[in-house]
């Protein structure tokens, strides 16, 4: 049995929901805290399937979904079809510049964002739970291939 604060998060969750802490939701909790940056579904169920043959898609999905609602992941979609799963938990509110060529992901933090987004709640008496703000253009790499 794992004691990490995810574990900890998750078998809250489940005992107020009042659903099974399973083998297969450890498993795949395991797999998604040694993973680095962001993910989706797909990733992850290959990088799970290397280890645990009887795991099935459906099951990551599932488990996906409930790892974003009790707080232990967050699920974004940078412009394409699928989501992203990224990890929170004591990381630090971040932004993302996505790039529109090669969908490379650069995660920055921004001491000017973070105020405007305090100044805005506070004069709308809004409490924020959670933020996100994606930009999307071309990157440097990918700028140098592309003619002004």
């Amino acid at each position: 049995m794992n004691s990490s604060p995810e574990f900890e998060i998750l078998k809250k969750h489940l005992k107020e929901k009042k659903l099974r802490y399973t083998r297969e939701r450890e498993k795949i909790l395991k797999s998604i805290i040694q993973m680095k940056g962001h993910f989706d579904a797909e990733e992850l169920y290959f990088n799970i399937k290397k280890q645990y043959k009887n795991v099935v898609l459906a099951t990551v999905y599932n488990t996906l979904d409930l790892l974003t609602a009790c707080g232990i992941l967050n699920r974004y979609r940078f412009g394409t079809d699928h989501y992203r799963y990224e990890k929170i938990l004591n990381k630090p509110n971040h932004y993302h510049l996505i790039c529109l060529n090669c969908g490379k992901i650069t995660e920055f933090t921004s001491n000017d964002i973070a105020q405007i987004e305090v100044k805005i709640s506070r004069s709308r008496n809004f409490l924020i739970k959670n933020s996100s703000l994606q930009i999307f253009g071309i990157c440097n790499e990918c700028q140098k291939g592309v003619v002004k």
